[in-house]
């Protein structure tokens, strides 16, 4: 179909003008295919990971006279698959037809090209904290933990490596902080949110540290005691109170020393 056809047609005379049939005069008319033009989209989008659904879309014939329909049916098709990475990529429409009569143009629209979205997954990262004790007054150490990656597809994997940290330093006293992990990527084709487990809030617990040399600070107070008549005693010398306190001001030990008591002298 499509191609241009000819008609040609002969006068041979009449009665008054005879002419021969090898003298004929031929007289011809070309009937040259119409052009028509089909188009038309509707534009999709799906998710990585999941392939298209069915890919649907309109035309537009252009060009169709004395009541002529198109044949055919419309498709629309697109080359992208569930393993396809998040992008934009065409729908190209085809399947109408349209008979000899025709010059048949198939143009596909200009968003055609753009039609379909494929959208990144959705993928979480939980990370879940070691809980760990540690005494205040150093800086904690050896933060551990685990992850668990949820909407990985299409046999991918993770990057980077997952770290566990904690705001808690050697100056923070005693109580509890968070250990929070973090560190792994995806690729693009993802929306990656990062969970931190609820225990994590509370997962490093931070003690008072131990009576040592170095935290400890003593006071010694002379302390007189009160003399009365009536004792047969009295005191020779003042007694030391000692007590030791800690880095924190809590009193850890308290000692008391004394002389001794001496005889009172002799009445007159």
């Amino acid at each position: 179909g499509g191609t241009a056809h000819s008609i040609a047609a002969y006068y041979q005379g009449d009665s008054t003008h005879n002419i021969s049939d090898s003298s004929a005069i031929p007289i011809s008319q070309t009937i040259t295919a119409k052009a028509l033009t089909v188009s038309g989209i509707t534009a999709a989008s799906t998710t990585y990971g999941v392939a298209p659904g069915a890919l649907t879309g309109t035309y537009t014939a252009t060009g169709l006279v004395d009541g002529d329909n198109l044949g055919g049916s419309a498709a629309f098709t697109s080359s992208v698959s569930a393993t396809t990475h998040v992008g934009t990529y065409a729908i190209t429409g085809s399947g109408i037809t349209a008979d000899s009569n025709y010059t048949l143009t198939s143009v596909q629209a200009a968003g055609n090209a753009t039609a379909l979205a494929v959208n990144p997954a959705s993928l979480t990262i939980t990370y879940t904290a070691t809980p760990l004790t540690r005494n205040a007054g150093t800086t904690p150490t050896g933060l551990t933990g685990t992850s668990n990656a949820v909407g990985l597809v299409n046999g991918d994997t993770l990057s980077g490596t997952a770290a566990f940290t904690t705001p808690a330093t050697a100056a923070s006293p005693a109580g509890s902080y968070a250990i929070n992990g973090s560190g792994l990527t995806a690729s693009s084709d993802y929306t990656l949110t990062a969970v931190q487990a609820p225990g994590n809030a509370t997962a490093l617990t931070l003690l008072k540290p131990p009576a040592t040399a170095q935290s400890l600070a003593t006071y010694v107070q002379d302390v007189i005691p009160v003399y009365h008549p009536f004792m047969t005693l009295r005191p020779c010398e003042p007694l030391k109170v000692s007590r030791v306190y800690r880095t924190d001001g809590q009193v850890v030990l308290t000692r008391v020393q004394g002389g001794g008591d001496c005889p009172l002298p002799a009445m007159p």
